[in-house]
């Protein structure tokens, strides 16, 4: 890679660096968590071949933050059909021949275009076997499971409260299926904030939604007693950006669209964002894990809520 291509990959996670170690001590030997260690700010290879970017920058409920994005979760590439009786197929690319830089020939003889958006990034990596990961996760998602007091869990283990994602350095509450719990499935809320500096210019509609488990169902109040709680000994969980929940989509799966080995009880539902729609500040935007589509609607309409946290 060209000196002057390797300094722009290489510099805004650099400066992470830096700033990280110097504000925080801690983060020197990567361990953020209470009792079980993380990625922490480590220089980045900027030669790796997972093909991520580091410093990418995703606003975050009101702040930006300087983090990883993860790949799509699309792994198979497409062909183009030759003659009429041939097949639409879907190929992993390079059984196919097909590359970033070059097309490949299907079993029909039809062409497989190369610079697909699989045969780019970490979920190729992973398909060739390159990707090394702290966890596991489909394709090039990387997750842990995390439990009530905030330690890793072995992959096998069927209780867990959060779910960390070790790629972009943030944490995901994860649903239940049990009745009367305040993280149950079924619960909605309506999307109110009475901050100003995050709400976008409009509070929204307060305790408008259906839920148990806590006195009033608007998304404020969740992510209240969510702290209170202190859901996997944390108490700085907040709403995810409209990015962030995007984050965690599998646009390779679809009916729900994300990792079920690690969001088990997410469902296909709508799960609002922290982001107010910004020429029509009376919405705010949310996110259908059926296909991963993102929209917006009134901030009064009571949808489910998944909570996030940054742990790097």
């Amino acid at each position: 890679m060209p000196f002057h291509e390797k300094l722009g990959r290489c510099l805004p996670a650099l400066l992470m660096t830096v700033l990280l170690t110097a504000c925080n001590p801690e983060l020197e030997d990567g361990d953020s968590t209470p009792g079980g260690s993380t990625p922490g700010a480590a220089i980045p290879d900027c030669d790796d071949p997972d093909g991520s970017v580091p410093g990418d920058t995703v606003p975050g409920d009101g702040e930006e933050a300087l983090i990883q994005l993860n790949d799509t979760g699309v792994n198979q590439c497409q062909d183009h059909r030759v003659l009429s009786d041939h097949s639409d197929n879907s190929y992993v690319c390079f059984t196919a021949g097909a590359s970033e830089t070059e097309d490949g020939i299907d079993h029909e003889g039809d062409l497989v275009p190369g610079g697909q958006d699989a045969t780019i990034g970490r979920d190729s990596a992973a398909l060739k076997g390159s990707l090394i990961k702290v966890g596991h996760g489909d394709a090039g998602f990387d997750f842990s499971k995390i439990g009530p007091d905030g330690n890793v869990l072995p992959l096998a283990s069927a209780d867990w409260d959060c779910v960390r994602d070790n790629h972009t350095g943030l944490m995901w509450e994860t649903k239940t299926v049990v009745a009367g719990d305040i993280r149950s499935l079924g619960n909605t809320y309506s999307w109110y904030s009475s901050d100003a500096t995050t709400n976008g210019g409009y509070v929204g509609t307060e305790i408008f939604g259906a839920c148990v488990g806590i006195a009033g169902c608007d998304t404020e109040k969740y992510v209240s007693a969510i702290n209170e709680a202190g859901l996997c000994s944390f108490h700085d969980w907040r709403m995810p950006s409209r990015a962030e929940l995007l984050g965690i989509v599998n646009f390779g799966e679809v009916g729900p669209a994300i990792d079920e080995t690690f969001f088990s009880h997410n469902g296909t539902g709508i799960y609002w964002s922290a982001d107010t729609h910004a020429s029509s500040i009376d919405n705010a935007w949310y996110l259908e894990f059926n296909r991963g589509s993102s929209y917006v609607a009134p901030k009064s309409q009571y949808y489910k809520i998944r909570l996030v946290r940054t742990v790097f």
